[in-house]
């Protein structure tokens, strides 16, 4: 077989691979809101965390369904083993969590200055904490882990993250339908884009290990959360939320500052 043959038939591997990852990752929560909005039981209490879990997690359920499809448990373990305990840095995972706690701390400062009144830290609930502790396992092995690498070897470096950014700015439909997300729909997108370059950064960097990415994307979401960078907690305004997708830009120039570090 030839080498351009072996090209094609692994260009149109990944591209089926990417579809399914793709119908699997938006289906999942779908299912989840049907239920949700016809099942009267999943409408609070447990059933109603244990659904909103599902949904979150259906970027690493639909990993999942798509390796044990191509190759049953051999292939999911393997795979499995390679993102998480392959080529784990510490150093990596340090700046995993400095990075976003930097960037959101930056923003708060800012916003301080803008709101004197403001305070720098507010509590949240053990619910909250459980809920923004999913983002360990819930997504990066799909966004990062897969996705990610699948379009590295079709798209030009600077166009992954790009990519990945607004696929992961899309999922999050179930979260607008079910009501439990008020954020600005364009500075959203803007933020998930920004963040994705850092993402991809990182990810590369670690030569394909999700740890790092797994422990910026909970960072990230647990400042969010004890600085209230969320319109709904600020009475609708967008500024601060704004201001925070502002300063996610700098993902693009940890992007570009270590661009040259990534080899195809």
């Amino acid at each position: 077989m030839s080498d351009n043959l072996r090209h094609t038939d692994y260009q149109q591997s990944n591209y089926r691979s990417i579809a399914l990852f793709l119908f699997f990752s938006f289906f999942i929560p779908l299912i989840c809101i049907i239920l949700l909005e016809t099942c009267p039981v999943f409408h609070s209490g447990i059933s109603n965390l244990i659904l909103f879990g599902i949904e979150g997690t259906s970027p690493f359920l639909a990993v999942f369904i798509v390796l044990w499809i191509q190759g049953g448990r051999k292939k999911v373990q393997l795979e499995l083993h390679k993102k998480y305990f392959n080529n784990l840095s510490i150093k990596y995972v340090f700046l995993a969590i400095v990075i976003p706690l930097l960037i959101l701390t930056l923003a708060k400062l800012t916003i301080l200055c803008m709101y004197p009144k403001e305070s720098f830290l507010h509590p949240i609930t053990m619910k909250k904490l459980l809920i923004i502790s999913w983002a360990l396992i819930a997504e990066e092995l799909g966004w990062r882990g897969f996705l990610q690498e699948k379009l590295d070897s079709i798209l030009p470096t600077v166009l992954v993250p790009f990519t990945v950014g607004i696929i992961w700015a899309m999922w999050h439909y179930h979260f607008i339908l079910s009501g439990s997300m008020s954020i600005p729909l364009l500075a959203f997108l803007f933020g998930c884009i920004f963040e994705s370059y850092g993402y991809y950064a990182i990810t590369r960097l670690s030569k394909g290990n999700i740890i790092p990415a797994s422990l910026w994307h909970f960072t990230g979401n647990l400042f969010f959360n004890l600085y209230r960078f969320d319109p709904s907690w600020n009475h609708g305004d967008t500024t601060m939320y704004w201001i925070t997708t502002l300063f996610y830009s700098l993902s693009i120039m940890i992007f570009l500052f270590t661009k040259k570090r990534f080899h195809k």
